[in-house]
């Protein structure tokens, strides 16, 4: 099956095919990384969006899945009205989702239109009856007008069911925390906690509830240079203390994300703007009750010249396995081609390393955004786990706009291609594969004299080869340069590949790309499982 797959597709990705949720002019969660997919207690998907109606209204559109985001059906259900912006100058254009222990669905959505309009609601929708609550405003709550400015998009639900939503204030940019006076927000009714920030605005608040029920905050101060904050409030005894989380000396830090896993560990990434003729560097920091904040981790950086312009910055986010602590984020690669990329940090590991490459690469200002994982600590049939349910925005040539979901599973060690010892003219030398997942499945190892753009299947899925004249020799059994590039894993999903570079002296200093693909165990279409990330190789 491997090579009829290979044969009539080239090459396969590591994960599930992607599935477009919803497409047309606008067609997102919003312009931030909201997070808008829940999972139930049965393992059902619910992905929450803004649409297009026929009339160019906003519906916000409510899809369901039940085998694990592949197909999806949209719930006849109507969430906004004309009153909460479905209609009108100033329609929906963001939304974000939580789930509570009963399965019940807490909507949040906005009509945020600078520099004059704001206006903030809440809802909610119970699968099992059907039911939805009446439209409540956010906005009339904390007594936030519609010129009072906000980004305020986030909504979390705590171990008790307390629904918290960082809501709009009423003073420009400072974003307020609401707490629900029941749990579930049964009656509907919120106190305003005050404003999130000490000082100065509050911009593009994310929330994490840790294992302690405290509430971590993390969020942008537009004061100097600009700085990126995180703040903790304790149900028992309030506000605690800010910290700047940032880089300390002058930048302009914010685009961040944040997450809680079970054993204390609360996650953050966020973005440092060095300056225009500087590099934009994404950095990880982690927070426990005993040691603060550690040190800062590289996630990934790229030029001034790689991220101008592209797309507000807004390219990365942050998950984690709450049982293990492993940390994934999500970014747009721009050093490397503008492809999406997933990476991992195990709770003991000083670095990450590529798990998968979600899209093919592209250089273009919207071409993938706002991405997003699902995920929450609370209720723990919604945690992240070993599966990634990924969502993010794009805009294929010609159009129209798409918000694409894909699966990621993330469980057993990542694929890993290495050079046993150095690619020389005339020498042979062995390549070292390993899927430890995937123990005693068929395999395929290729090359290919690059891996930007890569391949791109007719099911949505994406390596990072070529398809070029060395990928199709690679694909010739015996070729005489490749020995053991089809083959089985071993029981520990392991093999070895020789590659005899031909005495030609005119081939050193040339770099060829290889990356190897794992047969989907019990697929039964045009569908492969593992790859790994591609390896380059320069002939000495």
């Amino acid at each position: 099956m491997i090579r009829a797959l290979l044969t009539a597709a080239l090459l396969a990705a590591y994960a599930a095919s992607q599935t477009t949720l919803v497409s047309g002019p606008f067609a997102s969660a919003g312009s931030h990384q909201h997070k808008h997919v829940v999972r139930d207690p049965t393992g059902t998907l619910y992905a929450l969006s803004v649409s297009t109606g026929p009339a160019g209204d906003r519906p916000l559109l409510l899809l369901t899945s039940t085998d694990g985001g592949n197909t999806w059906a949209q719930v006849p259900v109507s969430i906004n009205d004309p009153a909460s912006g479905l209609n009108g100058s100033n329609p929906t254009n963001g939304c974000a989702m939580a789930i509570d222990g009963a399965g019940t669905l807490h909507l949040i959505w906005g009509s945020y239109y600078y520099p004059s309009y704001y206006s903030q609601h809440y809802r909610q929708y119970d699968p099992n009856t059907g039911s939805l609550s009446t439209v409540v405003s956010l906005s009339g709550a904390t007594g936030a007008t519609s010129t009072s400015r906000t980004s305020a998009m986030a909504v979390a639900v705590d171990a008790n069911d307390t629904v918290w939503v960082a809501a709009h204030g009423t003073q420009n940019w400072r974003t307020r925390l609401l707490m629900s006076d029941q749990p579930g927000a049964a009656n509907l009714s919120f106190t305003d906690l005050g404003p999130v920030s000490v000082s100065a605005s509050a911009q593009n608040v994310r929330m994490a509830i840790d294992n302690g029920g405290l509430i971590h905050c993390s969020y942008y101060r537009n004061v100097g240079a600009g700085e990126y904050f995180h703040r903790i409030y304790d149900p028992t005894t309030g506000w605690l203390n800010s910290t700047r989380i940032g880089n300390t000396t002058p930048s302009n830090d914010f685009l961040g994300a944040i997450a809680a896993d079970d054993l204390g560990f609360v996650h953050v990434l966020y973005g440092e703007d060095l300056g225009p003729s500087s590099t934009w560097n994404f950095q990880y920091r982690r927070w426990d009750a005993f040691n603060s904040w550690s040190a800062p981790t590289p996630v990934f950086s790229a030029t001034t010249a790689q991220h101008s312009g592209i797309a507000n910055y807004r390219i990365s986010t942050i998950g984690c396995d709450e049982a293990s602590g492993e940390v994934f984020a999500v970014f747009r690669n721009l050093a490397s081609g503008g492809h999406l990329e997933v990476v991992r940090k195990d709770i003991l590991g000083s670095n990450f390393t590529s798990l998968v490459p979600l899209t093919p690469p592209s250089g273009g200002q919207h071409a993938y955004y706002v991405p997003s994982i699902r995920g929450t600590l609370w209720p723990p049939f919604n945690r992240t786990g070993t599966d990634l349910d990924i969502t993010w925005r794009q805009d294929p040539a010609p159009g129209p706009y798409q918000l694409v979901f894909q699966r990621v599973s993330t469980s057993g060690p990542a694929a890993n291609l290495s050079l046993v010892s150095p690619a020389t003219v005339g020498a042979a030398t062995a390549l070292s594969l390993s899927s430890p997942g995937d123990p005693s499945l068929a395999y395929f190892c290729g090359f290919s004299t690059g891996n930007v753009p890569g391949t791109t299947l007719f099911n949505g899925q994406f390596v990072p080869l070529n398809d070029d004249w060395l990928l199709q020799f690679s694909m010739v059994p015996n070729n005489g340069v490749l020995l053991n590039n089809w083959g089985t894993l071993d029981s520990s999903g392991f093999a070895s590949v020789v590659l005899n570079v031909p005495n030609v002296p005119s081939l050193s200093g040339i770099t060829v790309y290889s990356a190897f693909v794992v047969e989907a165990p019990g697929a039964t279409s045009w569908q492969l499982g593992t790859i790994s990330p591609s390896l380059a190789i320069t002939i000495q």
